[in-house]
C-alpha cells in the first residue's frame, strides 16, 4: 500500500510538469480520478509535445508556403541556439572539436527538441544534475562544507549559458539544477544535513545574485513524508538497473570506463585522507564497489528526472562525446576536465577564476581570502611588466615553476 502511494506521489509531480505548457496544473483530485491521469500519460505528452504548434519539421511534408517559411526560421533559430552552447561544451579528450562531421551530428541529434521549444516561443529548458554538496575532503580538495567561490563561479558560468541563448533568441532558456547530493550522499560519506545546508546555500546564492534563468530541483520536490534512505531505497528499486548489468556495460563501453575511473579516483582521494587507519588496498577495493553504486543511483536519478522533465535536453557535468545525447557542460575553468567546484576551490589569477584541488593551490602559494567571515577562494597575486609585457607571480621562485607548469 505504501508503494503505490509513493507511486502516485511521482505520477501526479511527473504528470504535473508535463502539463505545464496547457496550465492544466493538478490542484485536487482523489486517488482514482488521479491514477487515470497517470494511466493516460501518453495522451498528454502529446499535448506537451507541441504537436498542434508544429505539424511537421520535415520540409518534405506537403506544406504551404507560409508554413513552409516558418518551418525554416524555426530550424534556423533553433541551430543558432545550438551553434551557441556549443562553446560550452565539456568535451572527452583527445575530441576533434573542429570535425565537422561530429558537429553536424551533434546539430542533428538536439535539433528536434530544441526546434519544438522554439516553435511554441518558450525558453529553451536544460536540465544539469549537479550541486551534490561539497566533497568531505577538506584537506587536499575543498575549503569547507558550504558553497563558495567556486560555486558562485559556476552558477554565473551557466547564467552566462543562458544569456548568450538569449541573445539571439528573446523567450532565452532556464536551467533546472537537479541536485543529485541526496540520491548518493551516503556512498560519498556525506552527512545529509550537509546536503540540505549545501543546497540552501546554493538556492540563496541564486536569488542574491539573481540568477533568473536557474532553479533547483531535488528529491524532496517529488517525494514527501519519507526519509531520506526510503527515497533513496525507493529510486533505486524503481529506476535502477541491476548491479551485474552495470558492471557488464562498464566493461564493455569505453566511456563508462572512463566515468568510472573517474569517480573511483575522486572517492580514493577522499578516503586516503578520511581513512587513514585502511591500506590503501583495501581503501581501493571498498572505493571500486562504491563506485559502482554512485553510477547506479546516478542513472536510476537520470531516469526519474527524464520521466518529470521528458522534452528537456539533458546536459551532463561529466565530459562526453560531442555527438552524444547528453551535452556536457563547462562549470568554469579548469586544467581537468573533470574537476567540479563541489571538489574544488576556486583560485583567482588576475581577472579570472581557475577551479583546482586546495592543495594545488596551496602549493602555488596562494592566499587564502575570507569573505563574510568565511574562507571563499584563494588570490595569486601578478604583476604586469608593461616593459616585457609579461607577468610575473608575487611568489617564490619555486612556486614561479610550478605556476608555470600548471597553466601552461
Amino acid at each position: 500500500m505504501q508503494n503505490n502511494k509513493i507511486d502516485l506521489e511521482v505520477g501526479i509531480f511527473c504528470l504535473e510538469n508535463r502539463l505545464f505548457d496547457s496550465h492544466e496544473h493538478l490542484t485536487s483530485a482523489d486517488n482514482n480520478s488521479v491514477l487515470q491521469e497517470v494511466t493516460h500519460i501518453e495522451s498528454i505528452r502529446q499535448e506537451y509535445d507541441f504537436e498542434d504548434t508544429i505539424i511537421s519539421l520535415d520540409k518534405n511534408q506537403p506544406s504551404d508556403q507560409q508554413q513552409s517559411e516558418r518551418i525554416t526560421k524555426i530550424h534556423k533559430t533553433a541551430t543558432e541556439i545550438l551553434h551557441r552552447l556549443a562553446p560550452h561544451r565539456r568535451l572527452l579528450p583527445q575530441t576533434d572539436v573542429d570535425s565537422h562531421t561530429m558537429y553536424e551530428e551533434y546539430i542533428k541529434l538536439h535539433l528536434p527538441k530544441v526546434s519544438e521549444f522554439v516553435a511554441a516561443n518558450k525558453p529553451i529548458h536544460l536540465i544539469l544534475p549537479a550541486f551534490p554538496a561539497k566533497s568531505p575532503n577538506t584537506i587536499t580538495k575543498v575549503l569547507g562544507k558550504l558553497p563558495d567561490m567556486a560555486e558562485e563561479q559556476a552558477l554565473f558560468y551557466l547564467q552566462g549559458v543562458c544569456n548568450d541563448i538569449e541573445a539571439c533568441y528573446s523567450p532565452g532558456a532556464k536551467i533546472t539544477i537537479c541536485s543529485d547530493g541526496r540520491v548518493f550522499s551516503d556512498l560519498v560519506q556525506v552527512e545529509d544535513d550537509d546536503v540540505t545546508a549545501y543546497g540552501q546555500a546554493i538556492t540563496q546564492m541564486i536569488d542574491r545574485f539573481s540568477l533568473r534563468s536557474i532553479d533547483i530541483f531535488n528529491m524532496e520536490d517529488v517525494f514527501t513524508g519519507m526519509t531520506f534512505d526510503e527515497m533513496r531505497d525507493y529510486v533505486s528499486a524503481h529506476y535502477a538497473e541491476s548491479l551485474d548489468k552495470l558492471r557488464e556495460q562498464i566493461d564493455s563501453q569505453p566511456q563508462l570506463r572512463v566515468m568510472y575511473n573517474g569517480i573511483h579516483r575522486f572517492l580514493i582521494e577522499d578516503a586516503l585522507v578520511l581513512e587513514t587507519s585502511k591500506s590503501k588496498n583495501k581503501i581501493k577495493k571498498e572505493c571500486g564497489s562504491r563506485a559502482y553504486g554512485v553510477i547506479q543511483r546516478s542513472n536510476a536519478w537520470t531516469r526519474l528526472i527524464a520521466e518529470c522533465f521528458p522534452k528537456a535536453l539533458r546536459l551532463s557535468i561529466h565530459p562526453q562525446r560531442p555527438n552524444s545525447e547528453k551535452i556536457g557542460i563547462l562549470l568554469g575553468d579548469a586544467e581537468d576536465g573533470w574537476m567540479t567546484p563541489w571538489h574544488s576551490v576556486a583560485v583567482k589569477e588576475g581577472e579570472r577564476f581557475r577551479f583546482m584541488k586546495r592543495s594545488q593551490a596551496e602549493e602555488l602559494g596562494a592566499k587564502l581570502v575570507e569573505l563574510d567571515g568565511r574562507p571563499s577562494h584563494y588570490c595569486i597575486e601578478t604583476t604586469w611588466n608593461w616593459q616585457t609585457g609579461s607577468t610575473y607571480y608575487s611568489t617564490s621562485s619555486s612556486t614561479n615553476k610550478a605556476l608555470k607548469k600548471f597553466y601552461n
